[in-house]
């Protein structure tokens, strides 16, 4: 999982905390339980055992740090929020800097703005909305349940700013 993990940050820091997500609510599901994790999870990869080892090393390690860091029912892990920071920082610098960026942001800003009202200041962030806002999309997809035409559109735009995001943060190497 670490090899997984590192491989899609340095790709795409987007579909890395989109991963790191999904892996904390994973977790979850499993009540924190490694042998439940190791018997449904671990067990199915296709992979030498050597590399199953170090799959429950970091499921491992990733359950005491949630339970350490009080994330057991919601929210995430500092270091999986520390990302979404780079990336609202990269956002900072994109907005003094790059024309293009500014023009795309613009055209998202009434969807994060629809979404920072509708959280009811749970979230400021607006790299953090959109995240959220891709998230709850594929957590929908996944589980079946619809989303709404209106819901799709601002999920496209999120994605459309966030690709822009994680291709600079890509070339920039942070």
């Amino acid at each position: 999982m670490k090899e997984i993990a590192a491989k899609r940050r340095s790709e795409n820091i987007s579909e890395y905390i989109l991963f790191l997500y999904q892996m904390e609510d994973l977790v979850r599901a499993f009540n924190f339980d490694m042998e439940q994790m190791e018997e449904y999870v671990v067990k199915h990869f296709p992979v030498e055992e050597e590399e199953k080892e170090a799959q429950r090393k970091w499921f491992s390690a990733l359950i005491r740090q949630m339970k350490a860091e009080g994330v057991e029912q919601s929210g995430h892990l500092a270091s999986t929020q520390a990302e979404v920071d780079k990336v609202f920082d990269l956002h900072m610098k994109l907005l003094v800097e790059d024309a293009e960026y500014q023009k795309l942001f613009n055209a998202v800003r009434p969807s994060i703005q629809f979404y920072l009202q509708k959280s009811e200041g749970k979230v400021s962030n607006p790299m953090q909305v959109c995240i959220n806002g891709l998230y709850g999309y594929l957590l929908c997809k996944m589980t079946g349940k619809p989303v709404a035409e209106e819901d799709k559109k601002h999920v496209e735009a999120f994605g459309d700013l966030l690709a822009y995001l994680s291709y600079n943060f890509k070339a920039l190497a942070l």
